[in-house]
């Protein structure tokens, strides 16, 4: 956006050598919303997502963060939350984008049972983003939103691809056509409003 001149004579108006401007003149960063309905729909990318899903176990199990095995329900809900978050991910650094994705931490969204939300947002979707995010693993970038503060605006949680994503998507060779977004209806019949 350029910055607009008045050229006029009433001393109300801007002017010229007006010290504030009309419009800022930095291009605006806009993040895009996490496709939780995002999956592999390839080889190659479903042994990415296989890979990434064992390197989290694999952490769990060497730093103890559970104490028993998951139930074979919980455990399906675990790989639909990794391979949603590593498909998004990996679809969003092939596309090149400025800014990240933007997801929910909300106890009041992530803890009520909905047929209209996505099955992967639940509670164990913050652990599982902690857990991709943590130093060893290193496959999310993750910047924590927070409330409202008089000296800052209201921010979201947003996640990135940081670059030891890429030599897993580069590696295996994926391309944006590897990774679907599937077509989910929700219980009345309406689809999803994700690209």
């Amino acid at each position: 956006m350029l910055r607009e001149t008045l050229i006029t004579t009433d001393p109300d108006l801007p002017r010229d050598d007006n010290p504030y401007p009309i419009c800022d003149t930095r291009p605006v960063i806009v993040d895009r919303w996490f496709n939780p309905y995002r999956a592999p729909n390839s080889d190659r990318a479903r042994a990415v997502v296989t890979d990434v899903t064992g390197q989290v176990q694999s952490l769990e199990s060497y730093r103890k963060l559970r104490q028993r095995a998951r139930r074979p329900k919980d455990q399906e809900a675990f790989e639909g939350i990794v391979s949603a978050i590593v498909c998004d991910l990996i679809h969003f650094h092939l596309l090149r984008k400025d800014g990240g994705l933007v997801v929910t931490r909300s106890n009041t969204i992530l803890g009520k049972r909905s047929r209209y939300r996505p099955q992967i947002y639940n509670q164990t979707f913050p652990a599982v983003l902690d857990r991709l995010a943590t130093p060893e693993m290193e496959f999310v970038a993750q910047a924590k939103g927070h409330p409202l503060y008089f000296e800052a605006g209201p921010r979201r949680t947003t996640i990135r691809p940081p670059t030891s994503l890429a030599p897993l998507s580069i590696g295996a060779a994926i391309n944006v056509r590897m990774l679907a977004s599937s077509t989910a209806a929700t219980a009345n019949g309406s689809r999803s409003r994700y690209p």
